[in-house]
């Protein structure tokens, strides 16, 4: 998948900006399959840890352009998820703050050298764009709010409403501060801005929203908690299940970029990963289907069995 998207990128064959998501997903899905467990056993060898970094490495050399580092920093989220059942919970989390500031660091420096850029000023692009959601949240706060009242909440929940069939559906909360923060870019591009997840409470709800944004995010989380807890507590035994388990650790991972960013950055990116996902799943479907009699009774599939069974 990751070839696919690389060649698709060399070749500049449209298909609607999927071909990243191709190989995000393709890169995540190495992780899983290898980290995952059969009857309730770890199984970690060398050889797998290689096929992972590999996997990721192979991601940002061929596939990741500089541009859309939230895409990199939930990779890296969704395989230290996948891989967590390899770790205690306190170390992978220490591992992750031992490598959070100088990852930023060293990513806002690649894009700043020479990453695909966007287009104004430097205080936002590079190393400033680390920083620019925080500014943009108090430039929000200095200039009040516009009194959205859910508006980009509910363009994010109508993300897959095509614009044909809704014509005046609610834009995103980037885009909306790109009309507020940077109007003369608006006509000529399609920039959009982040101000953090409490930013867009802010927006639409005033000081009341950030407030209302804790427990409304402590649920979600909550979810998502009890969906991956769910999907690790099974054996990794068919590929049926190991999308099962990508699914909802893609869902976890871009949880980074809906914090970063806002609701819509999450919905966005996480719809062209769920096509990609689908599509896998149909091949999968298909494939199975019309696997010969004969060598399903020569290989038959060893029943699961979950860890509460074993």
């Amino acid at each position: 998948m990751i070839i696919v998207s690389w060649l698709v990128g060399r070749l500049a064959i449209g298909v609607g900006g999927y071909e990243e998501a191709v190989g995000w997903v393709g890169a995540l899905l190495v992780a899983v399959s290898a980290f995952g467990h059969r009857h309730g056993h770890i199984r970690v060898t060398v050889r797998r840890l290689v096929l992972v970094t590999l996997a990721v490495a192979s991601y940002i050399a061929f596939v990741f352009d500089g541009f859309g580092r939230l895409e990199f920093v939930a990779l890296v989220f969704g395989t230290a998820i996948a891989g967590g059942s390899l770790s205690g919970g306190r170390r992978l989390k220490a591992a992750m703050l031992v490598v959070l500031i100088p990852g930023l660091y060293v990513l806002g420096a690649s894009r700043a050298g020479g990453g695909r850029s966007i287009d104004f000023d430097s205080d936002y692009d590079g190393l400033g764009s680390i920083v620019g959601p925080l500014d943009i949240f108090a430039g929000l706060i200095e200039g009040g709010h516009d009194g959205a009242h859910g508006r980009t909440l509910l363009g994010s929940a109508t993300l897959w409403v095509p614009s044909a069939v809704w014509p005046d559906k609610p834009v995103a909360f980037g885009r909306e501060l790109a009309y507020v923060f940077r109007p003369e870019l608006v006509d000529r591009s399609s920039i959009s801005l982040a101000s953090l997840f409490g930013g867009e409470w802010y927006w639409n709800f005033g000081w009341l929203g950030p407030i209302l944004a804790v427990p409304a995010l402590a649920l979600f989380l909550r979810l998502l908690d009890r969906a991956l807890a769910g999907r690790l507590a099974r054996p990794v035994d068919d590929p049926p299940t190991a999308l099962r388990l990508l699914t909802v650790v893609v869902a976890v991972s871009a949880v980074s970029e809906m914090f970063w960013a806002g609701s819509n950055s999450y919905a966005s990116r996480l719809l062209g990963r769920m096509i990609v996902l689908a599509a896998i799943f149909g091949v999968t479907v298909v494939f199975r289907q019309h696997r010969s009699p004969e060598r399903i009774e020569r290989h038959p599939r060893r029943p699961a069995v979950g860890l509460g069974e074993a």
